[in-house]
Protein backbone atom coordinates (compact mmCIF):
# COMPACT_ATOMS: atom_id res chain seq x y z
CA UNK A 1 0.00 0.00 0.00
CA UNK A 2 1.54 3.57 -0.58
CA UNK A 3 0.29 4.97 2.64
CA UNK A 4 0.68 9.06 1.47
CA UNK A 5 -2.28 7.82 -1.96
CA UNK A 6 -4.18 6.70 0.70
CA UNK A 7 -4.22 9.35 3.01
CA UNK A 8 -4.78 11.90 0.31
CA UNK A 9 -7.65 9.90 -1.17
CA UNK A 10 -9.72 8.90 2.45
CA UNK A 11 -9.12 12.62 2.83
CA UNK A 12 -10.38 14.06 -0.33
CA UNK A 13 -14.07 14.33 -0.14
CA UNK A 14 -14.40 12.64 -3.73
CA UNK A 15 -16.15 9.71 -3.71
CA UNK A 16 -14.39 8.06 -6.22
CA UNK A 17 -11.04 8.52 -4.57
CA UNK A 18 -12.43 7.79 -1.07
CA UNK A 19 -14.15 4.33 -2.94
CA UNK A 20 -10.69 3.19 -4.52
CA UNK A 21 -8.44 3.78 -1.38
CA UNK A 22 -11.25 2.52 0.70
CA UNK A 23 -10.91 -1.05 -0.61
CA UNK A 24 -7.72 -1.11 -0.91
CA UNK A 25 -8.01 -1.36 2.72
CA UNK A 26 -10.75 -3.81 3.09
CA UNK A 27 -9.02 -5.77 1.45
CA UNK A 28 -5.75 -5.85 3.78
CA UNK A 29 -8.53 -5.96 6.76
CA UNK A 30 -6.46 -9.29 7.81
CA UNK A 31 -3.10 -7.86 7.28
CA UNK A 32 -1.86 -6.75 10.51
CA UNK A 33 1.39 -5.11 9.31
CA UNK A 34 -0.22 -3.23 6.63
CA UNK A 35 -3.13 -1.68 8.87
CA UNK A 36 -0.59 -1.07 11.45
CA UNK A 37 1.33 1.51 8.79
CA UNK A 38 -2.48 3.66 8.64
CA UNK A 39 -3.00 3.95 12.12
CA UNK A 40 -1.39 7.57 13.10
CA UNK A 41 -3.67 9.00 10.34
CA UNK A 42 -7.23 7.71 12.00
CA UNK A 43 -7.87 11.04 13.80
CA UNK A 44 -7.01 12.85 10.29
CA UNK A 45 -9.31 10.27 8.11
CA UNK A 46 -12.35 10.71 10.83
CA UNK A 47 -12.10 14.84 10.70
CA UNK A 48 -11.67 15.08 7.03
CA UNK A 49 -14.73 12.75 6.75
CA UNK A 50 -17.03 13.98 9.37
CA UNK A 51 -21.23 14.69 8.50
CA UNK A 52 -19.25 13.35 4.69
CA UNK A 53 -22.48 12.22 3.07
CA UNK A 54 -21.73 10.35 -0.41
CA UNK A 55 -24.92 9.21 -1.68
CA UNK A 56 -25.13 5.99 -3.12
CA UNK A 57 -28.43 4.22 -5.11
CA UNK A 58 -28.66 0.80 -3.40
CA UNK A 59 -26.41 0.73 -0.59
CA UNK A 60 -24.36 3.97 0.73
CA UNK A 61 -20.94 5.09 -0.56
CA UNK A 62 -20.19 6.37 3.31
CA UNK A 63 -19.25 2.47 3.65
CA UNK A 64 -15.94 3.35 1.41
CA UNK A 65 -14.43 5.83 4.67
CA UNK A 66 -16.90 4.19 7.72
CA UNK A 67 -15.67 0.37 7.51
CA UNK A 68 -12.02 1.30 6.75
CA UNK A 69 -11.98 3.28 9.87
CA UNK A 70 -13.38 0.32 11.71
CA UNK A 71 -10.76 -1.61 10.64
CA UNK A 72 -8.08 0.84 11.56
CA UNK A 73 -9.92 1.05 14.85
CA UNK A 74 -10.01 -2.19 15.31
CA UNK A 75 -6.77 -3.00 14.84
CA UNK A 76 -5.48 -0.18 17.09
CA UNK A 77 -7.60 -2.00 20.02
CA UNK A 78 -5.64 -5.39 19.03
CA UNK A 79 -2.15 -3.43 20.48
CA UNK A 80 -3.90 -3.18 23.56
CA UNK A 81 -4.75 -6.24 24.21
CA UNK A 82 -2.63 -8.88 25.26
CA UNK A 83 -3.24 -13.05 25.87
CA UNK A 84 -7.10 -14.22 26.05
CA UNK A 85 -8.29 -10.57 25.22
CA UNK A 86 -7.13 -10.68 22.13
CA UNK A 87 -9.15 -10.92 19.37
CA UNK A 88 -8.85 -12.46 16.09
CA UNK A 89 -8.97 -9.98 12.55
CA UNK A 90 -11.85 -12.17 11.14
CA UNK A 91 -14.11 -11.13 13.33
CA UNK A 92 -14.17 -7.98 11.20
CA UNK A 93 -16.10 -10.06 8.70
CA UNK A 94 -19.17 -9.73 10.83
CA UNK A 95 -19.35 -6.29 10.85
CA UNK A 96 -23.12 -5.17 9.44
CA UNK A 97 -21.06 -1.92 8.00
CA UNK A 98 -19.84 -3.74 4.53
CA UNK A 99 -21.59 -6.72 3.76
CA UNK A 100 -19.24 -7.24 0.50
CA UNK A 101 -16.20 -9.42 1.32
CA UNK A 102 -15.63 -11.66 -1.45
CA UNK A 103 -15.34 -15.18 0.28
CA UNK A 104 -12.98 -16.48 -2.80
CA UNK A 105 -11.00 -12.69 -2.81
CA UNK A 106 -10.47 -13.01 1.12
CA UNK A 107 -9.19 -16.75 0.23
CA UNK A 108 -6.13 -14.98 -1.39
CA UNK A 109 -5.14 -14.35 2.35
CA UNK A 110 -2.58 -16.77 3.95
CA UNK A 111 -4.33 -16.54 7.26
CA UNK A 112 -7.81 -17.63 5.37
CA UNK A 113 -8.87 -20.75 3.75
CA UNK A 114 -11.88 -21.77 1.67
CA UNK A 115 -12.78 -25.23 2.69
CA UNK A 116 -15.83 -25.33 0.08
CA UNK A 117 -18.00 -24.25 -2.43
CA UNK A 118 -21.56 -25.13 -2.89
CA UNK A 119 -23.77 -24.71 -5.24
CA UNK A 120 -27.26 -23.63 -4.49
CA UNK A 121 -30.16 -22.92 -6.46
CA UNK A 122 -29.30 -19.15 -7.54
CA UNK A 123 -25.86 -18.80 -6.08
CA UNK A 124 -23.11 -20.25 -3.63
CA UNK A 125 -22.56 -21.07 -0.45
CA UNK A 126 -19.13 -21.18 1.11
CA UNK A 127 -16.99 -22.55 4.03
CA UNK A 128 -14.96 -19.96 5.12
CA UNK A 129 -11.47 -21.12 7.93
CA UNK A 130 -9.49 -18.69 9.72
CA UNK A 131 -6.18 -20.00 9.92
CA UNK A 132 -5.12 -17.75 12.72
CA UNK A 133 -7.89 -18.72 14.94
CA UNK A 134 -9.56 -21.66 13.73
CA UNK A 135 -12.98 -19.83 13.78
CA UNK A 136 -15.27 -21.47 10.58
CA UNK A 137 -17.96 -19.07 8.62
CA UNK A 138 -20.66 -19.83 6.73
CA UNK A 139 -20.75 -17.47 3.57
CA UNK A 140 -23.92 -17.63 1.44
CA UNK A 141 -23.78 -15.03 -1.70
CA UNK A 142 -27.52 -13.22 -2.21
CA UNK A 143 -28.81 -10.83 -4.54
CA UNK A 144 -31.04 -8.03 -4.71
CA UNK A 145 -29.50 -5.18 -6.53
CA UNK A 146 -25.82 -6.19 -6.39
CA UNK A 147 -24.19 -9.11 -5.29
CA UNK A 148 -23.06 -9.28 -1.65
CA UNK A 149 -22.08 -11.71 0.68
CA UNK A 150 -23.66 -12.52 4.53
CA UNK A 151 -20.71 -13.85 6.87
CA UNK A 152 -22.27 -16.03 10.00
CA UNK A 153 -19.89 -17.82 12.12
CA UNK A 154 -20.45 -21.29 12.95
CA UNK A 155 -20.90 -22.35 16.22
CA UNK A 156 -23.16 -25.30 16.55
CA UNK A 157 -22.09 -28.85 16.32
CA UNK A 158 -24.32 -31.68 14.64
CA UNK A 159 -23.43 -35.45 15.26
CA UNK A 160 -23.46 -37.39 12.63
CA UNK A 161 -21.74 -41.00 11.62
CA UNK A 162 -19.26 -40.52 8.44
CA UNK A 163 -18.89 -42.35 5.55
CA UNK A 164 -15.33 -42.45 5.26
CA UNK A 165 -15.29 -40.29 2.31
CA UNK A 166 -14.03 -36.80 3.31
CA UNK A 167 -14.86 -34.44 0.66
CA UNK A 168 -18.68 -35.53 1.01
CA UNK A 169 -18.61 -35.50 4.99
CA UNK A 170 -17.41 -32.47 5.56
CA UNK A 171 -19.53 -31.32 2.93
CA UNK A 172 -22.35 -32.95 5.26
CA UNK A 173 -20.71 -31.80 8.28
CA UNK A 174 -20.66 -27.49 6.56
CA UNK A 175 -24.22 -27.96 5.82
CA UNK A 176 -25.72 -29.59 8.84
CA UNK A 177 -23.88 -27.10 11.64
CA UNK A 178 -23.94 -23.86 9.52
CA UNK A 179 -28.15 -24.94 9.37
CA UNK A 180 -28.09 -25.63 13.23
CA UNK A 181 -26.24 -22.05 13.76
CA UNK A 182 -28.48 -19.94 12.03
CA UNK A 183 -31.55 -21.63 13.47
CA UNK A 184 -29.98 -20.90 16.72
CA UNK A 185 -29.91 -17.36 16.16
CA UNK A 186 -32.86 -15.45 18.67
CA UNK A 187 -34.11 -13.62 15.18
CA UNK A 188 -34.50 -15.77 12.06
CA UNK A 189 -36.84 -13.94 9.26
CA UNK A 190 -39.01 -16.61 6.96
CA UNK A 191 -37.16 -15.71 4.22
CA UNK A 192 -34.08 -17.28 5.72
CA UNK A 193 -36.13 -20.12 7.36
CA UNK A 194 -36.95 -21.14 3.58
CA UNK A 195 -33.47 -20.22 2.18
CA UNK A 196 -32.21 -23.01 5.17
CA UNK A 197 -35.00 -25.22 4.41
CA UNK A 198 -33.64 -24.94 0.57
CA UNK A 199 -30.62 -26.08 1.21
CA UNK A 200 -31.17 -29.03 3.22
CA UNK A 201 -33.57 -30.01 0.20
CA UNK A 202 -30.81 -28.90 -2.47
CA UNK A 203 -27.81 -30.99 -0.30
CA UNK A 204 -29.89 -34.15 0.01
CA UNK A 205 -30.99 -34.04 -3.84
CA UNK A 206 -27.04 -34.34 -4.51
CA UNK A 207 -26.70 -37.35 -2.07
CA UNK A 208 -29.63 -38.81 -3.39
CA UNK A 209 -28.52 -38.34 -7.86
CA UNK A 210 -24.76 -38.69 -7.03
CA UNK A 211 -23.30 -42.47 -8.36
CA UNK A 212 -21.73 -43.67 -4.76
CA UNK A 213 -24.12 -41.04 -2.42
CA UNK A 214 -27.83 -42.47 -2.80
CA UNK A 215 -27.87 -44.63 0.01
CA UNK A 216 -26.26 -42.57 2.07
CA UNK A 217 -28.96 -41.03 4.04
CA UNK A 218 -30.00 -44.70 4.82
CA UNK A 219 -26.85 -46.44 5.50
CA UNK A 220 -25.39 -44.10 7.67
CA UNK A 221 -27.94 -42.56 9.49
CA UNK A 222 -27.85 -38.73 7.89
CA UNK A 223 -31.78 -39.03 7.23
CA UNK A 224 -32.28 -37.93 11.13
CA UNK A 225 -30.16 -35.23 11.29
CA UNK A 226 -31.93 -33.80 8.34
CA UNK A 227 -35.42 -34.05 9.19
CA UNK A 228 -34.80 -32.66 12.41
CA UNK A 229 -33.61 -29.87 11.48
CA UNK A 230 -36.55 -29.48 8.63
CA UNK A 231 -39.16 -29.88 11.30
CA UNK A 232 -37.33 -27.65 13.57
CA UNK A 233 -37.43 -24.99 10.55
CA UNK A 234 -41.12 -26.04 10.22
CA UNK A 235 -41.76 -25.08 14.05
CA UNK A 236 -40.60 -21.78 13.35
CA UNK A 237 -42.21 -21.25 10.16
CA UNK A 238 -45.48 -22.18 12.17
CA UNK A 239 -45.11 -19.17 15.22
CA UNK A 240 -44.25 -16.82 12.24
CA UNK A 241 -47.10 -17.42 10.46
CA UNK A 242 -49.64 -17.48 13.03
Amino acid sequence: MVIKEIIEDLTSKDVTRIRRSGLIIIRKSQDETEIEKIIPYKTQIEKATKDLVLGGVFASNNRFFQFPLEIIAFHQELNSLIGNQRKCTCQLYLSKTYESFNPEQEAENESIQLNHKINGTYTYDYEIECLKCGSRYYVSEREYHYTWWKWTKITETVEFTESGQKQIDDEAKFVLCSVATILRHEVVNINELNYQKERIFNFRMKLGTFKGTEYFEGQYGWTECFENLNKEIEQKLKIKNE
